[in-house]
């Protein structure tokens, strides 16, 4: 089972984001926000034994993902609407 949760922030978004992230840590293993100890692999990323878990910011909106079975990853984007993004992809035959 895979639990998706995402919040808007109106300012300081990422410490809201650990802080949401340490409470559900906490509810989702049991244990006293206290108790909770992020480590982070050589690129960055947070983990925590017992749950595997992802983040993602932008701008004032954070989605983050729980799962006990498998790795997880969610990535959330702001999309700007003067971009050409289809310019930026390359074609070769």
């Amino acid at each position: 089972m895979i639990h998706l949760h995402q919040y808007e922030f109106g300012n300081d978004t990422k410490a809201h984001s650990k802080k949401k992230l340490i409470e559900n840590l906490s509810h989702y293993l049991g244990k006293n926000q206290n108790e909770i100890n992020i480590q982070y692999n050589k690129n960055g990323k947070p983990l925590v034994s017992g749950i595997f878990f992802s983040v993602s910011h932008c701008k004032d909106k954070v989605v983050q993902i729980f799962s006990f079975s498998d790795e997880v990853g969610v990535d959330i984007e702001f999309r700007n609407s003067n971009r050409r993004y289809l310019s930026l992809i390359h074609i070769s035959e």
